[in-house]
């Protein structure tokens, strides 16, 4: 290139508001989790909520310990039924707050609770058994010790991969 520009290509500058794609936090709140590594996975999830909000990214928040506890918020609009994925973030911002930590680890639980939720906001065309694109728009963060459970999940990252799903872990 003769003449670099700081500009980026026009097709690069082209964003729809929404476009983003969707976030799920999935939040380890067993008893390992207590005390400095919980109030961590709190700082963290305040901050996606943040940057999907700045982005209008729908994000979904998902707790567990021995089982999986979905969040859902309700919804500002009276006439919605309540969603996963939601851009009410100060709800989901206090919730993730509140959040208190105990009982074991079962790490298969709220993964697959989560890519339900992903499947069930999918179209047709790219649900379980379609042929599905990789997908850069539709992420899970895993926020975890990593203590106790099996950490493999083999088959439930199979089917996520299987959605377009990207599975983010932090320990």
């Amino acid at each position: 290139c003769e003449a670099p520009s700081p500009r980026l290509p026009r097709r690069t500058r082209r964003h729809s508001p929404g476009a983003a794609g969707r976030v799920a936090i999935v939040r380890d709140t067993s008893s390992s989790m207590e005390g400095l590594w919980h109030r961590w996975a709190g700082l963290v999830c305040t901050s996606v909520v943040d940057l999907a909000k700045q982005h209008r990214m729908p994000v979904g928040y998902c707790e567990f310990s021995s089982s999986a506890r979905k969040f859902l918020p309700a919804d500002s609009r009276a006439h919605q039924r309540r969603r996963f994925f939601s851009r009410e973030y100060a709800a989901l911002a206090a919730h993730s707050g509140e959040a208190q930590s105990g009982g074991t680890t079962n790490f298969e639980a709220p993964l697959r609770t989560i890519l339900e939720e992903f499947e069930a906001g999918l179209p047709r065309h790219r649900r379980r058994g379609a042929a599905s694109p990789r997908g850069a728009d539709q992420h899970v963060l895993f926020l975890t010790d990593g203590q106790g459970g099996d950490r493999t999940m083999r088959r439930e990252i199979e089917e996520a991969r299987g959605l377009g799903v990207a599975v983010h872990t932090i320990f």
